[in-house]
């Protein structure tokens, strides 16, 4: 119950649609304020490059996309810069069916120039686990224990990748949707197993500019819950396209 009063004061207290500031990006945006929080493994279940836990400090605002980016607002992208179409389209133009659900088969690079175009940017990797976790100590952004309905991942009863903001009781306390499961998200970080062993507590670090590869978060929808935990990562060449890799934005306020 605390977990739902939690996400509904801060998504009262913190959404809204971010007005300021050229962009080209129109859906909705959280305003995330600043806070203290963990980024890493708290449990001991994760991974050695997921560890030490780091106490993290945010000193400003920023705002993050509600949703990952979807097919429908990266069909304006296409048409208006003349960049290739996901693969999955069958086209230039996005089918119908599929335009509210997080794009997908868009490279580290494709993300990027959207974010160019757009007035945007991708999450740091520390930013994204702020988002997802909020103050808490959660392994995921609605809980310690994984709950089926709450995220789009693999389980017993079949997978289907499901539009954006399908498990609303799975949102973070931010009031941010689909941050465990959808689809892996881009974030601005180049992949080093030693992260968090070369982060000190205190501000939040900028985006690890050397290392293999670019970072993924979230976990996705064809993959097992372990892997939609907050401070789970996965790494894939930045020239990488896949059914499972989409992105979300964000903006500094």
């Amino acid at each position: 119950m605390a977990r739902f009063t939690m996400a509904l004061v801060l998504g009262a207290v913190m959404s809204g649609c971010a007005s300021e500031g050229a962009s080209r990006f129109d859906g909705e945006m959280v305003r995330i304020a600043p806070g203290e929080f963990w980024a890493g493994d708290l449990s001991g279940e994760g991974r050695p490059d997921e560890r030490p836990a780091r106490r993290l400090r945010m000193e400003r605002s920023f705002w993050v996309s509600k949703f990952e980016v979807t097919n429908a607002q990266y069909a304006a992208f296409v048409a208006a810069t003349g960049r290739a179409a996901p693969a999955h389209w069958g086209g230039d133009a996005c089918p119908e069916k599929l335009a509210q659900h997080a794009v997908t088969h868009v490279s580290w690079a494709d993300a990027n120039a959207f974010c160019e175009w757009a007035g945007v940017r991708l999450l740091t990797e520390a930013e994204w686990e702020y988002v997802a976790r909020g103050t808490t100590e959660w392994a995921y952004p609605f809980g310690d224990m994984f709950f089926p309905k709450l995220a789009n991942t693999r389980h017993e009863d079949g997978v289907q990748h499901a539009p954006v903001g399908s498990c609303p009781d799975g949102a973070s306390p931010h009031g941010v949707h689909d941050m465990a499961g959808g689809v892996w998200e881009w974030v601005a970080d180049r992949y080093d197993d030693r992260r968090w062993k070369r982060v000190e507590d205190g501000p939040v670090p900028a985006a690890c500019d050397e290392g293999l590869g670019r970072v993924l978060k979230g976990g996705a929808w064809t993959l097992e819950p372990k892997l939609a935990r907050v401070s789970a990562r996965d790494r894939t060449s930045e020239h990488a396209k896949g059914l499972m890799i989409g992105f979300r934005v964000a903006r500094d306020a």
